[in-house]
């Protein structure tokens, strides 16, 4: 049966539906080719949603031949091998359709009815040849996907996975085992279903190399990335992982915007409620919680690439809109940005870096998915000089001193900066803060020559309740980071306690020869091991040598100590310090003798950067 109108705009709107218990194999490939798609024995087509945003709807397939996955799927196949898979016949049974009632505990709208009403009563013959991969940890099912064999093309029907493997992408996987299968079959096209032209939860099947889009016109075109303004968005995009999809679910019923949020109509904003129990911030705002878990689940399969003030100036430019180095030498953004809140008080940071531009590009990175951490080389409080004058400070600044008051305003000036972090409609950007570093060294006024530890806690603590209590600002991460550290001990004798940090760091600029390689390998594996027994996450918060005059050392330095171990390649992220001029830099530029090396680390399974961040 056909059903045929015109939308508002002039478009004919198909939407078409029939029975059909049996088809040959031909004629399988020749309703896929236009763009039909079937429930057992029910056929339909339709280019228009029949939702209230009538979105346009894409039939999607895979060119076989010329498929290749990208980085972040040979990253989800190696992270699979544990599993055993078996190619069968479709049938039902019980333990499937007990994984069916498990994974439809991931919806909260549109909740699946049955696995019936996807394969129908005889999975295997009706309306064609079906067959079903089933995924198996320790003789447990944990995945299954149910695909159809025509003569020249596969189509995937549906497929479902165990909420408690989320973090293992099954589903992108099965489609990646099916694409496999379908290419040592011979077969020249893998159907993998719907999607629409607008920005969609369905946006993971956009997501693959050689792909096609149905015109309903009766031609195939290649699908480009981003053609039709697909949103990367926040971090959150492609989540499904169980402990961040709890957690916002408990926020999105019950948590309230926080006193600073925008408020419409002159309306009072409820008070906020606790978001969490793992944050220094209890009330951190979703976004906040979920770039925290983000981080926890991206960090043991690979390692975000960051990079200081990537999008304010390089070599031989400043301030150009879309300008990158990192961009100009491999083709993407890093996954990370850096930037400093020194010289709060001015109208530019230290670095000659326009306050207001700073809050455009901390914006732009949000926008394409990308993460923002600050750091804070604050001028020395008492001398009024910069943040190298390691002169005694700290002492004088602690409640109830001498120049607590007016360090206290120094604070009221950041806490106005990150409140303006938000997005159009309000939502404020989530921020990794990274104060007082490399406090283990001697050069800053925070320094161990500058301060005791005691007198060190104490200013971090007072900061971070100034920020998150006195300013009610919910979006933050508070990252500390010691740099070249080696052990356990060295690690915590100035550390305020784990309630005060959400990721601990280091800092690194000894790699200057292949012997360091295992130092900072260690290094590594001492924070993460650190991290994951207090439920937080390691990064490598600065790392690189000036001038990088190593024309190897993306590949064989740093991914190498990173991936020095199982410990060490938990490590969330690598950022390296800014590119100020030709004679102090820390990334590649084009002509760089080390960059074509740095375009065989972007293009490592193990690297990641903004385009891949949100496949994550």
């Amino acid at each position: 049966m056909t059903r045929l109108s015109i939308s508002n705009d002039s478009r004919p709107i198909i939407n078409e539906y029939s029975l059909q218990e049996k088809l040959t194999p031909q004629q399988m490939d020749a309703a896929w080719a236009r763009g039909w798609r079937h429930f057992g024995s029910y056929f339909f087509r339709y280019n228009i949603s029949g939702d209230e945003n009538s979105r346009v709807v894409l039939p999607l397939r895979i060119r076989l031949a010329v498929f290749t996955p990208t980085k972040s799927q040979r990253r989800i196949v190696r992270k699979n091998r544990d599993l055993k898979m078996v190619v069968r016949d479709a049938f039902l049974d019980d333990e499937k359709l007990a994984l069916f009632d498990r994974h439809k505990t991931r919806f909260i709208e549109n909740v699946p009815t049955s696995l019936t009403a996807f394969i129908g009563e005889q999975p295997a013959t009706v309306p064609c040849v079906t067959k079903e991969i089933c995924l198996f940890k320790y003789d447990h099912l944990v995945g299954a996907s149910f695909w159809d064999i025509g003569h020249i093309a596969t189509s995937s029907i549906y497929a479902m996975f165990d909420p408690e493997e989320s973090k293992k992408s099954l589903g992108i996987y099965l489609i990646l085992l099916s694409v496999k299968l379908s290419q040592q079959a011979g077969k020249k096209f893998y159907y993998h279903g719907y999607a629409y032209k607008e920005s969609s939860f369905y946006d993971y099947k956009k997501r693959f190399t050689a792909l096609e889009y149905y015109n309903w016109q009766g031609d195939w075109l290649p699908l480009e990335r981003d053609q039709f303004n697909q949103k990367k968005g926040n971090v959150m995009n492609g989540c499904n992982f169980k402990s961040v999809f709890i957690v916002l679910i408990f926020i999105m019923l019950f948590s309230a915007c926080t006193k600073d949020a925008p408020v419409e109509n002159g309306a009072k904003p409820a008070p906020p409620t606790k978001s969490n129990d793992f944050l220094v911030d209890s009330l951190a705002t979703t976004e906040t919680v979920a770039l925290f878990e983000k981080l926890k689940t991206v960090s043991p399969t690979g390692v975000l690439f960051g990079h200081q003030d990537d999008l304010a100036y390089g070599i031989g430019w400043q301030a150009e809109p879309g300008r990158s180095d990192i961009k100009s030498v491999c083709g993407d953004y890093p996954a990370v940005y850096g930037c400093d809140l020194g010289d709060i008080q001015n109208e530019a940071n230290l670095d000659g870096v326009l306050f207001e531009n700073m809050k455009r590009w901390i914006k732009e990175a949000h926008s394409r998915g990308g993460i923002n951490t600050i750091s804070l080389h604050l001028d020395n409080p008492v001398t009024r000089e910069n943040a190298w004058d390691n002169s005694p400070a700290v002492k004088y600044i602690l409640p109830n001193q001498s120049h607590h008051a007016s360090y206290i305003r120094t604070l009221d000036q950041i806490a106005a900066f990150l409140k303006d972090l938000h997005t159009d409609n309000g939502t404020f950007i989530p921020i990794i803060l990274r104060p007082y570093h490399e406090h283990n060294h001697t050069w800053s006024w925070w320094g161990q020559s500058a301060c005791t530890a005691e007198e060190y806690n104490a200013l971090w603590t007072m900061t971070v309740e100034h920020l998150r209590d006195t300013h009610a600002i919910h979006h933050l991460l508070y990252a500390i980071s010691p740099q070249e550290i080696s052990s356990e001990a060295q690690y915590l004798q100035r550390y305020p306690g784990d309630a005060w940090v959400d990721i601990l760091g280091m800092d690194y600029y000894l790699l200057w020869d292949k012997s360091r390689i295992a130092h900072l390998g260690k290094g590594l594996e001492v924070i993460a091991r650190m991290a994951e027994a207090r439920g937080k996450v390691s990064a490598l918060t600065e790392v690189g040598i000036d001038k990088v005059p190593i024309s190897d050392w993306w590949t064989n330095y740093l991914l190498a100590a990173i991936l020095y171990n199982d410990d060490s390649r938990k490590t969330a992220w690598a950022l390296v310090w800014r590119n100020a001029s030709v004679d102090h830099f820390f990334a590649p530029y084009p002509g760089h003798a080390s960059a074509a090396d740095f375009v065989k680390f972007y293009q490592h399974a193990f690297t990641i950067f903004e385009q891949e961040l949100s496949e994550h």
